[in-house]
């Protein structure tokens, strides 16, 4: 895949460079971050197959949704290799569906939680 995402990001330095002139370093992060783009909305469409075909694609999408708002704030691992960072993608995700509903809040915890969250998205 790594190799496709570079060839699909060479195609697209090259159509922006039809309209606008790039130097070497501007190319150069284009690439980077459209194949950082890439491999993300591969890795997320992956996890999803893989939940939805085991009839827990809704959960995946709201684990998503909720890492997705709190990723600022909690920051996250990186790996090296796309393989390393799908496998430990997949490993949380599984435990957090597996294990998450067996966690019980009280109202109070839930609300404190959630006003917590609200108030670190407000904040920044």
């Amino acid at each position: 895949m790594n190799q496709l995402n570079q060839k699909l990001a060479k195609l697209f330095i090259n159509y922006v460079k039809k309209y606008r002139e790039l130097e070497a370093i501007q190319s150069i992060k284009i690439s980077y971050s459209f194949c950082v783009i890439l491999s993300e909305v591969e890795k997320i469409g992956m996890l999803f197959l893989v939940f939805a075909l085991c009839n827990r694609g809704k959960e995946f999408l709201v684990i998503l949704t909720i890492l997705a708002i709190t990723k600022h704030f909690t920051g996250g691992v990186h790996f090296n290799k796309v393989e390393s960072c799908f496998i430990s993608s997949l490993v949380i995700v599984t435990t957090i569906i597996l294990y998450g509903s067996q966690i019980e809040l009280l109202r109070i915890q839930k609300i404190l939680i959630y006003l917590s969250l609200l108030l670190l998205i407000l904040n920044d």
